[in-house]
């Protein structure tokens, strides 16, 4: 079986599309999931959730589309990102916004065997950031699954738990992850439209049954920049897509 993991798309519609078509480019995939905010940063909010629920088979919630909705306190947001979400709620239209509240917190596929969830899967309502190897081996003991897919920091990577208990980070790459049949998985999809591990271009991952492969997508960022400023979102919001921040 071979799938794509997208994550963290933030209303980046010209990353999204580019994303997707490198996936189409790649040959036939059994399915494209997302794993949450659709929304938040970016100027096309209606169109990304209209793309993401076209083309993915599940798709979740994540903090910023339960901030648009109302469901998450945005205080203990950051001003720039409660600003994008305030935003977002005045352009977003009411067709998106229902597709949005149908979301669910968590998703689970029998092939393969994988829990979706956009933060930490043990407690996913508290969105806590996946970061250090203490969490990542935390995390992937709170789950039952094969594969544990994750976003929310916008960085990809690829994390082994082995027979053992041995905690292996792969990191973003370059190059495959080779699946290990005695072994569990937690995968960072990272971000389509704003990644953060300073390499600007789109990130998602590709998986089959033998291999986990973390993607880079080139895509016109100069492009989306301007658009946001031409919208009046914030000059940060702008800027950080340049340098992957």
């Amino acid at each position: 079986m071979k799938i794509a993991l997208i994550s963290d798309a933030h209303a980046n519609l010209r990353a999204l599309e580019a994303v997707l078509s490198h996936i189409a480019a790649s040959g036939p995939v059994d399915a494209i999931y997302h794993a949450g905010d659709a929304v938040g940063y970016g100027p096309e909010p209606t169109e990304c959730v209209e793309r993401i629920r076209k083309e993915c088979a599940a798709s979740i919630a994540g903090n910023h589309d339960h901030g648009v909705l109302g469901l998450t306190d945005i205080e203990t947001f950051n001003p720039i990102a409660v600003s994008a979400i305030e935003w977002t709620r005045e352009n977003i239209s009411e067709g998106a916004l229902e597709t949005l509240r149908a979301l669910p917190m968590t998703h689970k596929a029998d092939a393969p065997d994988m829990l979706m969830t956009h933060a930490n899967p043990a407690t996913p309502e508290r969105w806590e950031y996946v970061m250090s190897v203490l969490n990542m081996k935390s995390a992937l003991e709170a789950t039952e699954e094969r594969f544990c897919v994750i976003g929310h920091s916008h960085m990809p990577f690829v994390t082994e738990l082995d027979a053992e208990g041995r905690i292996s980070p792969h990191g973003k790459g370059p190059g495959k992850v080779y699946i290990n049949p005695d072994s569990r998985y937690l995968i960072n999809a990272g971000s389509v439209g704003q990644p953060r591990d300073q390499d600007p271009r789109a990130s998602y991952v590709m998986m089959d049954g033998e291999s986990i492969e973390v993607v880079r997508v080139e895509y016109d960022v100069e492009a989306a920049s301007r658009h946001i400023l031409e919208v009046g979102l914030h000059l940060a919001l702008s800027e950080r897509l340049k340098y992957g921040f």
